[in-house]
């Protein structure tokens, strides 16, 4: 399910444009070094695993959190804001 679905069946949306979807808000983006044991050295490797809903809370009057896990199980937490014109979706830092 897109997110975009999500704050339509979820969240108290009215006639405010929704973001168009994009990658990095369904996908993913948890990095982390791994010893390489052929290279003897630390590597970044990232996460691009999509993401599966949760559950949803309500932070203050236009702000909710959006939770969320990924097949290698990070969980993911992305903010929405709705305000009277438009909706706005970020990342809060896991």
């Amino acid at each position: 399910m897109s997110i975009n679905k999500i704050i339509k069946e979820k969240l108290p949306v009215t006639s405010q444009t929704l973001p168009h979807p994009n990658t990095t808000i369904t996908h993913c983006k948890y990095t982390n070094y791994e010893y390489c044991t052929q290279c003897k050295e630390h590597k970044l490797t990232k996460c691009n695993e999509k993401l599966i809903f949760q559950s949803y809370q309500q932070v203050s009057n236009v702000r909710w959190h959006l939770f969320f896990v990924c097949g290698k199980n990070h969980k993911v937490i992305r903010w929405v804001i709705i305000d009277n014109k438009s909706v706005v979706i970020g990342n809060v830092k896991n």
